[in-house]
């Protein structure tokens, strides 16, 4: 999403104006909410803003309630908008002890500060959000970097729209990074205690974390001096859950094991794999039961996504330390990660792309494949039948689009300049494309300027997804004196009928049947007539491929889908291995 450009001061909104125009400018997910603020607005919804939240009440680990405050839709997006805001400020802060909502920092993160110490030390904020008053709020919009004055209305109207009934709500999506933002004080001042008497400190979110290998205070006089700075600046310490670890014991810090190096706890991995042998043993469906009865309920909270999950989740931690384009290479090695998460995809029936080395490709691949098989193999009461099968092969042609141009970037060493060349000289209509006129009026200027604009090209994003279509079948099928299989074909045109919305997916054989019934007299009493073949309309033609794919489309016949599918990754990755 671009950054939008902050307003008047080097850093700081001046005016309710300036923040109406902030807000306007940023991009929004939900089109229908976006509206064009006004002072007038915002003021007013800043008036009733504590009534425009419902509550929530979720369990908790240890069998209580946790409250939460969700805003309504409209309040919502005004506090994503806040937000954004906000992480502009907390960047231009650059705390060194926040870690938790902080943009570019993590879990991982704040546990890695913490490893191979002598003694670690937990405490944990009672009731973080709801400590967190109005003032408390207005006197951090106060501060640098935002600089926004106290009696202004501007830091009113802010304050307003985040708190709810006085208090920081738990629910709202600008809390956390508020939070951040009154904490900063709180952590400024505990940084400062910790390296007086030789401790490490970050902060996430409401837990704190201490450690060192050599402290110059004992521990229970150092908590009790922490217990006090807190309560002083406004927050006090759930006492019941601080703990103390020493090197002898496991030592771990929000959740991750942190005595040599952080890691994932076992009993998280082990988890993990009853999951997954529950998934092999018994089935999809038995093992969902098993699942559901210690997961709350909720349209996200199946077997496979949060399995996925934990999964994704062992590998960031296994390969924090890792630099980005590492990161992705290590799929190719033999990994606690990669063994958990290729026994996922074989039992999801899914494709292998570890081969792939463009990440952004790479990412795509791996998301539609894996909504492919969810759709395959998760039975919603939502969809019907053929609803299922038509997202299963929107999905899976969505990978082939990637595939085709993971082929030809491995083909060409991803030399663009070379894929240019090889469509102009090979596919028809790309040549006709960039040409613009008919093949009789082309001169040889023409050519050269057209050819010299298809070495020019960086990306993909002028090749239209019937041209990649057609050359990979030539290059891999044609070209090698092999039938090309009619599934593209297919797939293509039931892509295209559902993401174009035409009214194919509602019409059924009978009324399709109808359409086509007068075609083959109308065929014979031409042919009678002229001595040669009627030339069908177009609205024909359509009705005729739309029965074919009606027909196909009933049929659900998803292991050919997978098994071509299959058959194309097998394709890319010969190539591949051919190259390298």
């Amino acid at each position: 999403m671009p950054r939008p450009a902050l307003l008047s001061s080097s850093f700081g909104l001046l005016s309710v104006q300036d923040l109406c125009q902030y807000l306007n400018s940023i991009p929004v997910s939900e089109p229908l909410l976006k509206q064009a603020y006004t002072p007038l607005s915002l003021q007013a919804l800043s008036e009733v803003a504590s009534s425009c939240y419902k509550e929530l009440h979720l369990p908790k680990k240890n069998g209580s309630l946790r409250i939460i405050h969700g805003p309504n839709p409209h309040l919502k997006a005004v506090q994503k908008g806040l937000c954004t805001l906000l992480n502009e400020y907390q960047k231009e802060l650059k705390s060194p002890s926040a870690y938790g909502f902080v943009p570019g920092r993590n879990i991982v993160d704040n546990a890695a500060r913490h490893t191979g110490k002598n003694v670690v030390i937990n405490l944990d904020l009672l009731n973080f959000f709801p400590t967190i008053n109005s003032s408390m709020v207005a006197e951090a919009l106060a501060k640098p970097p935002a600089s926004i004055p106290l009696v202004s209305q501007l830091n009113q109207v802010m304050t307003n729209l985040m708190c709810r009934e006085d208090r920081l709500p738990q629910g709202a999506p600008s809390s956390p990074a508020m939070a951040n933002l009154v904490c900063h004080s709180l952590d400024l001042n505990l940084r400062a205690l910790a390296q007086k008497h030789r401790f490490t400190y970050t902060r996430y979110a409401d837990d704190l974390t201490f450690s060192s290998n050599y402290p110059k205070v004992a521990e229970e006089v150092f908590i009790n001096i922490i217990y006090q700075r807190c309560e002083k600046l406004g927050f006090k310490v759930n006492k019941e859950k601080t703990r103390i670890q020493r090197s002898s014991g496991r030592q771990s810090v929000t959740g991750l094991v942190v005595n040599s190096k952080v890691s994932v706890k076992k009993k998280y991995c082990r988890i993990t794999r009853a999951m997954l042998h529950n998934w092999k043993k018994l089935g999809y469906e038995e093992a969902e039961a098993l699942f559901k009865a210690n997961y709350p309920k909720g349209p996200l909270y199946n077997l496979s996504n949060v399995l996925l999950g934990r999964i994704e989740f062992i590998g960031m931690v296994d390969n924090h330390k890792l630099p980005l384009r590492q990161r992705k290479n290590q799929l190719l090695s033999d990994t606690r990660y990669m063994k958990l998460l290729a026994e996922y995809w074989e039992l999801m029936n899914g494709q292998n792309y570890s081969f792939i080395q463009n990440q952004k490709i790479f990412q795509r691949l791996v998301r539609f494949n894996r909504l492919a098989e969810n759709v395959a193999m998760i039975k919603n009461n939502q969809f019907s039948s053929r609803d299922r099968f038509i997202r299963y092969c929107t999905y899976t042609f969505v990978q082939l689009e990637e595939l085709y141009k993971v082929y030809f970037l491995i083909k060409f060493q991803e030399d663009y300049s070379k894929i240019g060349r090889h469509f102009f000289d090979n596919n028809d209509a790309f040549k006709r494309m960039l040409l613009g006129k008919k093949k009789e009026d082309h001169s040889p200027e023409d050519v050269e300027r057209a050819r010299k604009e298809a070495e020019n090209k960086t990306s993909f994003a002028d090749y239209k997804t019937y041209m990649l279509e057609s050359q990979f079948l030539n290059d891999c099928y044609y070209a090698k004196g092999r039938n090309p299989p009619k599934l593209p074909r297919l797939l293509r045109q039931l892509r295209n009928f559902y993401v174009h919305g035409s009214e194919f997916t509602k019409r059924d054989e009978a009324s399709l049947k109808q359409t086509l019934e007068g075609i083959p007299a109308k065929n014979a009493a031409y042919k009678k007539k002229h001595q040669k073949d009627r030339v069908m309309p177009k609205d024909e033609v359509k009705a005729q491929e739309e029965y074919l794919v009606f027909k196909w489309i009933d049929g659900g016949d998803y292991d050919s889908v997978r098994a071509f599918l299959g058959d194309i990754v097998a394709l890319v990755r010969y190539e591949f291995e051919d190259r390298n």
